[in-house]
């Protein structure tokens, strides 16, 4: 028999996202498979919207249709919005250029792994890229890609140019 005085225990989960170990609440407990914590809250909503459109494709279609055709009644809707409200389009140029700087520093990391291929040839296991206070950083996981004479200088060569193009 439980005592009044000593809260029921329930057996801790490990979340599905972060791998913590969690207590889970005692209504849901043979249901609950996320922790409490925000991100791994947002990755859970994210996945049931997921599981929900793949669900029910007709509804989503039918909610862009509805769209489209409030869009076509309405044209000038937008124009107007941003003219009455200048902050709304200050806002919503800043969040532009800040997306656009995050997406072509992006192309510009994806680009730059050419050199992975150019330093340690078909074997990209030798070394890695990462970024740093605006610099790449090739790292190496094996001291072997040195040894060769001809992936050092290509080595100098990539990073001469690369050093010139930016």
């Amino acid at each position: 028999m439980r005592r009044a005085d000593r809260p029921l225990r329930y057996k801790r989960k490990r979340c599905l996202h972060c791998g913590d170990l969690f207590d889970p609440d005692r209504r849901t407990q043979k249901k609950q498979r996320y922790c409490c914590a925000i991100e791994c809250q947002m990755i859970r909503q994210r996945l049931n919207e997921k599981d929900w459109r793949e669900q029910h494709p007709d509804c989503l279609e039918y909610q862009q249709q509805r769209s489209r055709e409030w869009h076509q009644k309405h044209p000038q809707y937008n124009q107007e919005r941003r003219a009455e409200d200048p902050e709304l389009v200050r806002r919503n140029r800043e969040l532009t250029q800040k997306r656009m700087r995050r997406s072509r520093a992006k192309e510009a990391f994806d680009k730059s792994k050419l050199i992975v291929t150019q330093v340690a040839g078909k074997k990209g296991t030798y070394c890695y890229l990462s970024r740093g206070a605006g610099w790449l950083l090739m790292r190496l996981t094996k001291a072997r890609s040195l040894i060769n004479p001809t992936s050092t200088t290509i080595l100098h060569k990539v990073l001469i140019t690369n050093i010139l193009t930016f």
